[in-house]
């Protein structure tokens, strides 16, 4: 009597699934905010920024419908978008050798209150105001000016990236309405 054996490839398959579904992986499904913030309005400090271009393209992508503050559920404030850069080291021929980049965004969600209400605005808040900030470290070669002035530009695009990520998860943990 002949023993089929089976495929490698198929084997390896079954048994990836299974050690997938051991360990509780999940595909990450939408952060449900519709349901959270309703119809929301969006304060910016910098509507030009990076950050809050990405933020208004997320926001929209997870079905949050963006109003004007008349017309609102929620107010999503972004109190300060601030990009720097620091020199952190110096070369003996007093030249930079290494810059750190760091982009913070402050933010604070509260309920839009009916007109007329007087309502206390710390009744209001939904979500305290904090405080999100990414760091990266850079090397400036002066002999590659160009290269170092784009790796900075990408660098920043990836703090926004990861900061708008952040920002979707802490909302996505919000109270309901």
């Amino acid at each position: 009597m002949k023993i089929k054996i089976l495929d490698p490839r198929i084997l390896t398959l079954l048994l990836s699934v299974f050690l997938l579904s051991a360990c509780g992986f999940q595909l990450r499904g939408d952060y449900g905010l519709e349901q959270r913030l309703g119809k929301t309005s969006l304060q910016l400090a910098n509507e030009y920024s990076d950050f809050s271009r990405k933020l208004e393209r997320s926001l929209e992508r997870a079905g949050v419908e963006l109003v004007a503050v008349e017309a609102a559920d929620s107010i999503i404030i972004i109190s300060n978008s601030k990009f720097t850069r620091e020199v952190l080291s110096i070369g003996n021929d007093a030249r930079v050798r290494e810059f750190r980049l760091r982009l913070e965004v402050g933010f604070s969600v509260v309920a839009a209150s009916p007109p007329g209400d007087d309502e206390d605005a710390e009744t209001r808040v939904r979500l305290k105001p904090q405080v999100l900030k990414q760091q990266r470290d850079l090397r400036f070669d002066a002999g590659r000016v160009l290269a170092t002035s784009r790796e900075s530009e990408f660098l920043q695009e990836e703090m926004s990236d990861t900061l708008v990520r952040q920002f979707m998860q802490r909302l996505s943990q919000m109270d309901l309405l």
